[in-house]
């Protein structure tokens, strides 16, 4: 919460962002940062925004986007803002990025966090800690925990938030079981909106609902659960509160979603009770090692990220340094034997063999089946071996099995690759995540290309179609990322510039051109310095 020298609350920026829903989170801010703060309090401001990652990842960079824009007016208005360990897009240029590491601390002693310091309990998990305060509280959670879970999940799938508008938490909760939970201040009101009185509680109390739901664990469960992937909390919590045998179930359904979600349990996993087993938390952990050498430059930084964050495991500190892939089946080879399925997976890792992992492709088994695709997509596929591929991007019956065919073209150099990726792009009766993984492989095959003549025609086809991009969020992402190549070629930002070009000129509002305008500043750059670390040491007092 927003206070002022005299103490007194203004308001959460959550609750802010939240409490009128339709109206653009940045605009909003941005006026609310203007009008209010402002205008009440002078120039002269410090202003804290406490709580980044529990925004919706594009409200949280529209509430950045905002900042920049309003601190670039007024010098003298100083922002500090929390937020997880990620990664945000802003100029580095114009923020001090300062960590503080917990994970060896608190996360390992959870009693030692803020919120559960000094409240007497005696608990071994923190989901147990979570419930014996919610149910000293207000004892109806304790008669009747299911119906506050249920009910709290359906919130967070309802409104994509964890804030919603009054009239619709005493529809959903009942006006007894909304007063009862007002009474113990378990829950709190702000501009006519409802909100749990930490997001803890919320994340506990949907996580609880889902547990014993394993039919629930896919991926539009994990998209309310996490609301559209902003904070990854009650994945931690649910982990907590499954049956063991469930354990690798859910942990498996995670990654298949989101490999960074699951990269993230792995870490509290690590620090808590340590109940992922030890096959599946080493493939995981090598494929993060082998997404590193990504030629997008966000999948090879947050895999390295998600890395680092497995403070005290060996394997991931050996992934995280590891030279090259070999080095990575190297490790692989030197771990024991943990049984049938990891002798298969690490067999399809370690693999350099073109037939077999085409096979592997169509595994009932996803992990398998995506580690063969991770591989081949290390080979330069021309000729035959491409032809092969693209046969069963196209004809296989399995949306799944297309897009890893697709996935395992991404180091090829043939324009033919490139003109089929495009096809498939446009096809609107296609499946989204293929066409996702068509768009993405075109880019990248365009950028390895060695023909600039060619590169800067097949970019002039992508922009020509770039109507059917603009407005879909993922498709937008993956042309941003794609500014951003990790050994692109030198006429990179001439030819891909053409795309980045049509979508800025065609754009339909100011905060659209913005976007683009930052993209195509994005490849001006040089593209072989390094990328700053996420993090760096709390300063010293003396050098703050």
């Amino acid at each position: 919460t927003l206070h002022d020298t005299r103490g007194d609350s203004v308001r959460s920026i959550p609750s802010l962002l939240a409490a009128q829903p339709g109206i653009e989170a940045g605009q909003k801010f941005r006026q609310w940062l203007i009008e209010t703060v402002r205008r009440r309090y002078g120039s002269k401001l410090l202003l804290c925004l406490d709580g980044l990652d529990e925004v919706r990842p594009a409200d949280a960079q529209a509430v950045l986007d905002a900042v920049e824009e309003v601190t670039r007016k007024d010098p003298q208005l100083a922002v500090v803002v929390t937020d997880r360990v990620t990664r945000r897009a802003v100029e580095l240029d114009r923020w001090a990025l300062f960590g503080v590491d917990l994970r060896g601390g608190s996360l390992r002693g959870w009693e030692t966090f803020p919120f559960f310091r000094d409240k007497g309990i005696e608990a071994a998990s923190r989901s147990e800690a979570i419930r014996q305060l919610a149910a000293r509280a207000a004892p109806v959670i304790a008669d009747d925990l299911g119906a506050v879970a249920s009910k709290a999940f359906v919130w967070l799938e309802r409104e994509d938030s964890t804030a919603a508008a009054s009239e619709d938490v005493r529809e959903l909760l009942g006006a007894e079981l909304t007063a009862h939970l007002q009474e113990a201040d378990l829950l709190t009101v702000a501009d006519s909106a409802f909100r749990f009185m930490h997001p803890l509680y919320h994340a506990y109390f949907a996580a609880n609902h889902l547990h014993t739901r394993t039919e629930d664990w896919h991926e539009e469960t994990w998209d309310a659960l996490t609301v559209e992937g902003a904070s990854f909390s009650a994945l931690g919590l649910l982990l907590e509160q499954v049956k063991e045998e469930d354990v690798d179930r859910l942990v498996r359904a995670i990654d298949k979603w989101n490999y960074l979600a699951a990269a993230s349990l792995l870490a509290e996993d690590l620090a808590g009770a340590q109940r992922v087993p030890e096959d599946l938390r080493s493939a995981l952990l090598l494929l993060l090692g082998h997404r590193r050498f990504s030629p997008v430059l966000n999948t090879a930084l947050f895999a390295g990220d998600m890395l680092g964050l497995q403070v005290g495991d060996e394997l991931a500190r050996r992934a995280l340094e590891a030279a090259n892939r070999a080095e990575l089946v190297r490790l692989a080879a030197a771990l024991p034997d943990y049984g049938s399925w990891w002798r298969e997976w690490r067999t399809t890792f370690s693999s350099r063999d073109d037939e077999m992992l085409l096979e592997k492709l169509s595994d009932d088994d996803y992990l398998v089946a995506w580690t063969a695709s991770n591989v081949l997509s290390s080979f330069e596929h021309d000729g035959p071996a491409a032809e092969k591929l693209l046969r069963l991007a196209s004809a296989s019956e399995h949306e799944d099995v297309r897009w890893r065919a697709l996935h395992a073209l991404s180091s090829s150099r043939d324009p033919r690759v490139a003109a089929r990726c495009l096809e498939m792009f446009q096809a609107a009766s296609e499946d989204e995540w293929v066409r996702y993984g068509a768009l993405r492989v075109y880019l990248q095959v365009v950028a390895n290309m060695d023909d600039v003549d060619a590169r800067r025609e097949l970019c002039m086809e992508l922009a020509s179609v770039v109507d059917t991009i603009r407005g879909v969020s993922r498709w937008e992402r993956e042309i941003e990322r794609a500014a951003e190549l990790r050994d692109a070629p030198a006429d990179w930002p001439d030819t891909f510039g053409i795309v980045i070009g049509a979508l800025w000129t065609g754009a339909a509002s100011l905060e659209e051109e913005d976007r683009w305008r930052a993209a195509a500043a994005a490849l001006q750059t040089d593209q072989d310095q390094p990328f700053p670390a996420a993090l760096r040491p709390m300063p010293d007092e003396d050098e703050v």
